[in-house]
């Protein structure tokens, strides 16, 4: 298998197989190959490092974070303030199992535990809170009751508060239409699902406020810096790639998106400011889906996608 990323690579972060090191960092600016191995996992990038599991063991590119909390960040999702969900197995039983958030990475305790049935399957973290897929294709959704877009449902203190995961209910009616939700996403203020159809629906905020810092590049990005998507709303809306493309696999980061459609191409939208759509420097922002120009090797072909908040990365394994 071989993973190639591109963008934001400030801390090396992009650098996993060591070979690109250098003092200063560049931001890459096409997909680039960054490791091959037996077999590699879907990466985990944050802002300032990525972690891959390759061929069973868990390797760190940039400022890593302390080798005991790998784990853990590798299976968890992570939120702007530090917040840390995962998902825990209960021993007794198959039909369940449970959320644990904890304030930080190193905080021993959780503050807060929630029961999940069905079981959650895989969650992802947005700003301000956090997306659940459940094992019926339903997703869940809790977080800061100010940012109730990103929540994509109407919060009702006492019945449905924003604190507790309660379900998307438009994503509900389209899993008991059959065609239940098998993959969710999120990055900056913006959520998505996938289905098993392959349609790709998104909710959120369609600006934040800005995020320009050392670390962005360049002074210009001082105005508003929306998502990805234009028109985000607090409902989940369909997003065409394409003509209707059917979508296999899909990824946000902070302000940009990419995903993998069933004919095996890959397409982008949002901010390129660091690289991360991976068309090279030439244009700032696509407004639209662009078809980014990937050329997997005649004997493999692109297995996923995945997105850190300003890099974006391409799966391939062998036919």
């Amino acid at each position: 298998m071989n993973l190639f990323a591109t963008g934001f690579n400030a801390w090396n972060q992009l650098s996993i197989s060591q070979k690109i090191l250098t003092d200063e960092p560049h931001d890459l600016f096409a997909f680039t190959k960054v490791l091959s191995a037996t077999a590699i996992e879907r990466p985990v990038s944050r802002l300032t490092y990525t972690i891959v599991r390759q061929d069973g063991r868990l390797i760190v590119a940039g400022l890593a974070p302390e080798p005991q909390h790998l784990e853990l960040l590798y299976t968890s999702a992570e939120n702007t303030s530090g917040q840390i969900l995962t998902i825990v197995q209960d021993k007794n039983t198959h039909d369940s199992n449970k959320l644990v958030k904890h304030s930080s990475v190193s905080s021993p305790k959780p503050d807060a535990i929630f029961p999940c049935t069905p079981p959650a399957t895989q969650i992802a973290a947005f700003s301000t809170g956090f997306v659940i897929l459940h094992s019926n294709g339903t997703v869940s959704t809790f977080g800061d009751s100010r940012f109730e877009t990103c929540l994509g449902r109407d919060i009702d203190p006492p019945n449905r508060p924003s604190e507790t995961p309660g379900p998307v209910p438009d994503l509900h009616e389209i899993a008991s239409a059959d065609d239940p939700v098998k993959c969710v996403t999120a990055g900056g203020t913006a959520v998505a699902a996938l289905t098993t159809s392959g349609s790709v629906y998104v909710w959120g905020s369609s600006s934040t406020s800005s995020t320009t810092s050392k670390a962005s590049g360049s002074s210009h990005h001082h105005h508003r810096r929306g998502h990805a998507f234009q028109q985000l709303s607090g409902m989940p809306n369909y997003t065409e790639i394409d003509d209707g493309k059917d979508v296999v696999d899909v990824a946000l980061g902070e302000s940009h998106a990419i995903a993998l459609t069933a004919d095996g191409l890959i397409y982008v939208i949002g901010e390129n400011n660091n690289g991360q759509l991976g068309i090279g420097k030439a244009i700032e922002r696509a407004e639209e889906w662009v078809n980014v120009p990937f050329d997997a090797t005649e004997s493999s072909k692109i297995v996923g996608v995945a997105a850190g908040p300003r890099a974006s990365f391409i799966l391939t394994a062998k036919t």
